[in-house]
């Protein structure tokens, strides 16, 4: 769960062109597919999520230590 809940933080976070949610994945279409097979050949842990989500996401959140680091943190 860990490494597919990282994959779907990326998915979410990163400006990767792909709209994410939890309940339909990264809906990949004709017209981007191209782009999501290349974005899954460096980010392998997401081809589960080309359109299906990651409904414990949230669940999996909570479980997960802070990735903040530092001083004042």
């Amino acid at each position: 769960l860990k490494k597919y809940y990282y994959a779907v933080a990326d998915l979410k976070c990163v400006a990767s062109g792909f709209a994410y949610n939890d309940i339909q994945g990264a809906m990949i279409t004709l017209e981007n597919a191209d782009l999501w097979d290349r974005y899954t050949k460096s980010h392998k842990d997401a081809k589960p999520f080309r359109n299906l989500g990651f409904s414990h996401f949230q669940s999996v959140e909570l479980l997960l230590p802070s990735s903040a680091r530092g001083r004042f943190v």
